[in-house]
């Protein structure tokens, strides 16, 4: 018995209430067949699937084959339109596929772009059979874009030379993995770009608060089923919890049993994500994760930002306002603070945070000559008798050594 990408059963587990009663019926079933479960991201499923096969075999014998993502070109984004003006402005024969958040941000994407695109959804998939049996079987899409929901995130491959771009709004490693897993490749030579975004703490904090909550509300259902039942299943004041359920033989409603540690994973990886957030100015480092799974270079360069503010835009701005400001004199506290507050900003816009960076640090006057110096501004800011602010000029290289 082989079961094909059984990551899915962890997965699926928020929004497919049968998910765990599948993982724990298979061993079950096929208890005299030897068992093969196959996945290119095993790592969030394996615990629960040692806890199914528990009594059904002697232990589980785990093979990691090699896997490479040096074809794979990462680029970071923080905002929809940016991804959306780099299609427009696209004028090759290369197709894009588009991992969309939800059906509801599915149409104003599409009505944005100025090329063809098609639309892939559990939806369609069920409204137009015929359609999605010819992307199964051709492995292709005609159109320039395609947007697709999780849908299509695993089990559906194309081998296109034209799919050279591949855009993920996911928060979930494994997810963006599985994505980006979609295009198969023909030739040794190919390559995908990559585009992931960004999140804002805003966004991660949301995005933590609904899955706590969530939480909450499976605890509740483990002590008091019949309380979960009333409130989440008849009466569905608030959010809808029926996908998380599934009906046994005899009629009873339970919960998935792979919600709880589906939800506990992706909650520590947010919390992670909310935490550095905190130390580092808002700064989540989801790109820094990312890069890691990717086996990738932390830094990136300001050519992989498709935001401004990590582009040589802002470096640009980041030159102007040290230029306007060259000869200045800050004598009121208020005028030095703002300063303070300006230079950081620009400089973080342009090159990201300094690795000691924390938002309950404010940059003094050593830091700020420290960053002048390793960005060879030949700029200075300099404290008079008085306890003013000069920003200016060094004047020789014996002051610029000191």
């Amino acid at each position: 018995m082989v079961f094909d990408e059984f990551h899915a059963v962890m997965h699926d587990a928020l929004f497919v209430g049968c998910t765990g009663e599948v993982l724990q019926k298979i061993p079950e079933v096929f208890h005299a067949a030897n068992r093969i479960y196959i996945s290119a991201t095993p790592e969030a499923s394996l615990n629960e699937l040692a806890i199914a096969e528990e009594g059904h075999c002697y232990g589980l014998t785990v093979y990691h084959f090699a896997r490479s993502f040096a074809h794979v070109d990462p680029y970071f984004f923080t905002e929809p339109d940016q991804i959306i003006e780099r299609i427009n402005g696209d004028t090759s024969d290369e197709k894009w596929l588009i991992f969309v958040p939800s059906l509801k941000h599915m149409m104003p994407f599409r009505n944005k772009l100025r090329c063809t695109a098609s639309i892939v959804s559990a939806a369609t998939r069920n409204a137009e059979p015929e359609a999605w049996e010819k992307l199964l079987c051709q492995e292709r899409f005609g159109a320039k874009v395609l947007l697709a929901t999780a849908v299509i995130d695993a089990g559906v491959n194309f081998h296109d030379v034209k799919l050279a771009n591949i855009v993920s709004f996911s928060l979930d490693p494994e997810e963006v993995i599985q994505q980006l897993g979609r295009k198969r490749r023909l030739r040794e030579q190919e390559r995908v770009r990559l585009f992931l975004r960004e999140p804002s703490m805003q966004t991660v904090s949301r995005r933590l608060y609904r899955l706590r909550e969530m939480q909450t509300v499976v605890i509740q259902a483990k002590q008091k089923m019949a309380l979960f039942f009333d409130n989440s299943i008849l009466k569905r004041e608030e959010a809808d919890y029926r996908r998380l359920c599934f009906m046994d033989q005899t009629g009873e409603i339970w919960i998935n049993p792979l919600v709880y540690p589906c939800l506990e994973q992706k909650i520590q990886f947010l919390q992670k994500l909310h935490e550095r957030g905190q130390r580092q100015d808002g700064d989540c480092g989801f790109a820094r994760e990312m890069l890691r799974t990717l086996r990738k270079p932390i830094q990136i360069s300001a050519d992989h930002w498709l935001d401004d503010r990590y582009s040589k835009n802002a470096e640009e701005r980041w030159l102007r306002f040290l230029k306007e400001n060259v000869g200045r004199c800050f004598d009121v506290p208020e005028d030095r603070q703002q300063f303070v507050d300006r230079i950081r900003k620009r400089y973080t816009e342009a090159f990201g945070k300094r690795k000691n960076d924390r938002a309950d640090r404010e940059w003094g006057v050593a830091v700020i000559n420290r960053v002048l110096r390793e960005s060879n501004t030949g700029l200075v800011l300099q404290t008079t008798e008085e306890g003013s602010w000069m920003f200016r000029k060094i004047i020789n290289h014996e002051e610029e050594r000191s």
